[in-house]
């Protein structure tokens, strides 16, 4: 990094100060917005900083707040400091939108055993094979004829039996939030947290980073010791039998969180979306060919999260921060990622009652913000093609426009209110319902019924291989399936593998999926998120550190990859997830 002060030459070729910043201290040019600047940077950073500033004359010595953190060498984290003032001082409701939520979360649900017997079955949950316990015989010979290597912390990790396995994240977001939501328990006051992630981190579900961040996520909300939902499941029951939470039986925890009265408290969901496809150049692909492509072009039908990537927090629509940090440590502790983020309060200040019946004081920017932002997740904000009857498919194409393939069908859902529990039972009966409906068309979308994260590799048409050994097809090349009502024509599959592409029943899953007059269809993009995926499984990348979670990524890792064909073969064999 270096410092270069701005020089007169490049101030010209710009129009000079006034172009580029304006008269900052005429008179009533000041607008009635307030931005603080906050960050997390490291001391290595403070270093160079200082390093610089002093070599160019610069003197800092002012509001900023750099020289403490300077003289004191430490990592700067007034994101996370901001992020937790607000959710504490929140009186009606917090909205958060990340692309990464992994906080504290205390022990996993692991079961208990040893971290090389979990990475050689894959996560799965179920005894050992001969073959897998005498993979396990070979690294315990290894460890043992290793030496001092093998006493170190990492290879021991490895081996010994833990009855868990203790979260690598020690930011404490989700602390703050059910400490938040504890008080309003207590207190028998209406509050609710919104949440809007990813369904699963950018990347393959073979990469063994990509699970391990689902992995952490899914403890982080539900999974984890001291998951968010347990912890709110915990204030509820130690509330109801005038107990400490400390003192909530396990039994009676996991009946609670079956119970769902954490709903009142708390929305988790992803975004969504579909369309339909034409593959024009099915005529180049090697066999096997989609079933009745000689006669027209196939069409399918497709779904895809819409990715979560914004980092953005309101809180009672009266301050918003939006930045650059993910919610986890790798850039919230400053130790980590250099993040920078803007704590926007705007003057245009109103009191009113956001649902719960307290009197808050509301500003117009966060306000703005998060109502623009729902009523185009709600569907309410967007486009629709006119409907005259027409009977052609809509597709998506980038030269005329895109008109999503859902229109308005039912009332709107206000959102002007949303501590109230009609607005969150609004947004969660939709989400449920835009859920239920892609699961009945679709074979590929993630559920809480999906035992495993790879379940959603089910319905895409195999790899296979020629009597001559050469590759037929690459894997996953065309859409999955659909489910059978939605199929013209099947998959044909034999010994797995694929013979014939099914053709998609295009007008009848359309149709399904925008609804009717008398029966609500997709509408907008939320969908509830599947807590309970791949709940059959530990963790899926064993024997990747946990720490991955917290610093930056270990590159080039391909443990899952490996289990996954020792498991079920040579994924050029086509053999099926």
């Amino acid at each position: 990094m270096e410092l270069t002060p701005l020089s007169d030459q490049w101030l010209q070729s710009m129009g000079g100060m006034q172009a580029l910043f304006g008269d900052l201290a005429r008179p009533g040019t000041a607008g009635d917005v307030t931005v603080q600047i906050v960050r997390s940077s490291g001391t290595a950073l403070h270093a160079l900083e200082k390093k610089g500033c002093k070599e160019l004359g610069l003197n800092l010595d002012d509001a900023s707040c750099l020289q403490p953190y300077w003289e004191r060498n430490q990592p700067m984290h007034s994101i996370l400091d901001a992020m937790v003032n607000c959710i504490a001082s929140a009186r009606a409701f917090v909205y958060l939108e990340t692309q990464f939520l992994i906080s504290e979360c205390g022990w996993s649900d692991a079961e208990a055993g040893r971290t090389v017997e979990t990475a050689i079955k894959g996560g799965e949950r179920r005894p050992m094979t001969q073959a897998e316990k005498k993979k396990a015989g070979y690294v315990d010979k290894g460890v043992a004829m290793s030496g001092p290597i093998g006493k170190t912390g990492v290879v021991q990790d490895l081996v010994k039996r833990k009855q868990g396995v203790k979260s690598a994240a020690s930011n404490p977001l989700v602390a703050a939030i059910a400490a938040r939501i504890r008080r309003a328990i207590v207190a028998g006051q209406g509050f609710h947290v919104y949440i809007t992630l990813p369904v699963h981190p950018e990347g393959s579900l073979f990469d063994g980073a990509v699970l391990k961040q689902q992995y952490w996520v899914q403890q982080t909300l539900l999974r984890g010791d001291d998951s968010l939902i347990r912890r709110i499941c915990r204030s509820l029951i130690a509330r109801d039998k005038d107990i400490r939470e400390a003192s909530v039986e396990e039994a009676d925890l996991q009946a609670e969180v079956k119970a769902g009265r954490w709903k009142e408290y708390l929305s988790v969901m992803n975004l969504r979306s579909y369309g339909v496809l034409a593959d024009i150049n099915h005529k180049n692909h090697y066999a096997p060919h989609t079933i009745g492509a000689d006669q027209a072009t196939p069409l399918y039908v497709v779904t895809e999260q819409c990715y979560v990537h914004s980092k953005l927090l309101i809180v009672d629509d009266a301050v918003a921060i939006i930045g650059s940090a993910n919610c986890n440590d790798r850039s919230l502790l400053g130790t980590g990622d250099t993040e920078i983020a803007a704590v926007i309060v705007d003057g245009a200040a109103k009191s009113m009652d956001l649902g719960n019946g307290v009197q808050v004081i509301t500003r117009k920017f966060a306000r703005d913000l998060r109502m623009k932002l729902w009523r185009k997740f709600l569907g309410q904000a967007l486009e629709t093609k006119p409907e005259k009857g027409d009977k052609q498919f809509v597709l998506s194409d980038a030269t005329k426009g895109y008109y999503p393939l859902f229109s308005k069908k039912v009332p709107t859902l206000e959102v002007d209110k949303p501590a109230s529990a009609g607005t969150w039972a609004g947004i969660r009966g939709l989400a449920d319902a835009n859920s239920e409906a892609y699961q009945r068309v679709f074979t590929n979308v993630p559920r809480d019924s999906f035992p495993r994260y790879d379940s959603v590799f089910h319905g895409f048409p195999a790899a296979g291989l020629s009597d001559k050994g050469h590759v037929r097809r690459m894997l996953y090349a065309q859409p999955a399936d659909l489910q059978s009502d939605f199929m013209k024509e099947p998959s044909v599959v034999n010994d797995y593998v694929t013979d014939a592409v099914g053709r998609h029943d295009v007008r009848k899953a359309t149709d399904f999926l925008r609804g009717t007059a008398t029966r609500r269809g997709i509408q907008g993009f939320w969908v509830t998120m599947p807590l309970l995926w791949g709940s059959d499984m530990d963790d899926p990348a064993a024997a990747m550190p946990n720490e991955i979670i917290a610093i930056v990524p270990i590159e080039g890792d391909r443990s899952t990859e490996l289990a996954y064909s020792d498991r079920h073969g040579s994924w050029g064999h086509g053999e099926q997830v």
